[in-house]
């Protein structure tokens, strides 16, 4: 800022554009410019906020970009996937399954996968379907988009996509012997070993969270009258 006392040329033209004169210890009077020796001086919350708004601009844009930037891809991967049934796809360019898609999902298969553990990852992906996490999720992106500066929100968006797994696996296995229990857990297991490609994609479903999941499927106990109550 400049301070422009009363004796000098330019104070009268810094009073015409609206500062306020300031008595000194001394009965004169001046008055803080900016460096135009004309301007008011920004206030703090004038100089910083439009600072922060842009940094907040910035960060939701590069995140809604890399969704859709990773979306796109992963669609192009899988565009040339073959119909098995239904609405579930095989593709020759994944590694793992996962559920993909918002008005019209859809549930890709890798083609080589096990026939033991197929119809297992078939009903944990229609439990998604059914629970219509793929909205869900996708809400829960763009909440954290906007407010990508809070750890709180990043912290629920990880618990969000967690507890969608542990909700889908618990609608599979609730009528699953304990011998199921175990296949079930070796096609999370075997689904998990290259998924880093739906990882990327944050409005995919892929096998995330398998060491927790595995304990949790094995820990299941199937609620009483008496515990719903």
């Amino acid at each position: 800022v400049e301070i422009i006392y009363e004796d000098t040329k330019v104070y009268q033209e810094a009073l015409e554009a609206g500062n306020e004169p300031i008595r000194d210890e001394y009965g004169g009077y001046y008055v803080v410019t900016q460096e135009d020796k004309v301007s008011k001086p920004l206030t703090i919350e004038e100089a910083v906020i439009p600072v922060l708004s842009y940094i907040w601009l910035i960060g939701m844009t590069g995140l809604l970009l890399y969704c859709i930037i990773s979306s796109y891809r992963l669609y192009k991967k899988i565009e040339t996937g073959i119909l098995y049934r239904d609405n579930i796809y095989q593709s020759e360019n994944i590694s793992s399954p996962f559920l993909f898609g918002i008005l019209q999902p859809r549930i890709y298969l890798p083609f080589h996968m096990n026939e033991e553990n197929i119809e297992y990852v078939i009903a944990h992906e229609k439990a998604h379907l059914n629970r219509m996490d793929h909205l869900w999720k996708l809400l829960g992106f763009v909440l954290l988009a906007i407010h990508w500066f809070n750890p709180l929100i990043w912290l629920g968006f990880i618990l969000l996509c967690r507890d969608m797994e542990l909700a889908c696996d618990e609608k599979v296995i609730k009528d699953l012997s304990n011998e199921e229990r175990a296949d079930y857990s070796q096609a999370l297991l075997t689904c998990s070993v290259h998924n880093q490609s739906i990882l990327a994609c944050p409005v995919a479903f892929g096998e995330i969270g398998v060491k927790e999941r595995i304990k949790s499927i094995f820990s299941y106990e199937k609620p009483t009258g008496i515990r719903i109550l």
